[in-house]
């Protein structure tokens, strides 16, 4: 997964709105070994998120269940924006 993330932080999988895997165990610090959180990247809210510096994509990366790592990207499907860059879109 680490691998993945730092290929999509760099531009790759460009279209790509939605992952969700099953792993068989998970470390977040093996995850997101290597990357450069700091407060303009990451936040906590349900989720961590980490910004695109070459085109400003969002993905917000969840652990959810025992297992299971999923990552939304914003704009989105319906190429809206991440819902913190766009207040309105919250309500």
């Amino acid at each position: 997964m680490n691998s993945f993330l730092k290929s999509w932080m760099n531009g790759g999988n460009s279209i790509m709105k939605y992952l969700s895997v099953r792993m068989k165990k998970y470390d977040l610090r093996s995850i997101l070994n290597g990357f450069e959180l700091d407060s303009q990247s990451l936040h906590f809210h349900s989720g961590i998120e980490i910004r695109r510096k070459s085109d400003g994509k969002v993905a917000l990366i969840r652990m959810s269940g025992v297992r299971t790592f999923s990552m939304y990207v914003w704009p989105d499907w319906k190429g809206l924006p991440y819902p913190v860059d766009n207040p309105n879109q919250l309500s």
